[in-house]
This record gives structure tokens, sequence and C-alpha cells, in this order.
């Protein structure tokens, strides 16, 4: 009974864990700049330079991750 539980905790935190890692999912600054490493001036020089893009429709500058993670393997 116990380890039903623990197994179906471990399942959600693993579904969890692969819904944040998915390549198509959008990052405010904040999460970018903790994701890389990176400080927001960084990342908001690269989007200036045109050299990471990044929308702003929202009003807020958000980025893909697989657009983070090209940019970075340059």
């Amino acid at each position: 009974m116990a380890e039903d539980r623990v197994n179906e905790k471990l399942n959600r935190i693993i579904s969890i864990l692969e819904d944040k890692n998915t390549s198509n999912r959008w990052m405010d600054i904040t999460e970018t700049s903790k994701y890389s490493s990176l400080s927001k001036s960084t990342l908001r020089r690269a989007v200036l330079n045109k050299q990471l893009s990044a929308s702003n429709n929202t009003g807020k500058t958000l980025f893909k991750i697989d657009e983070v993670e090209r940019w970075l393997s340059r």
C-alpha cells in the first residue's frame, strides 16, 4: 500500500520533470538566466544583437528552450 503511493508520487515527479525539459516550452528571462547560468543583461544583449531570438508579444520577454540551447552551443 505505502509502496504504491511512493511509486505514484515518483511517477508524478518524473512527469513534471519531463514536462519542464520539453524544448518547446517558453521561459521568461529569469528562468532563462537560471537555466543558462547567464545574466539577464547578457541575454538582453544577445537579443538586441539578434544573436538570440525571443518573443515580446505578451509584454514579457520569453525564450524557447531549444533556441537558448542552440545559441549556447554555437
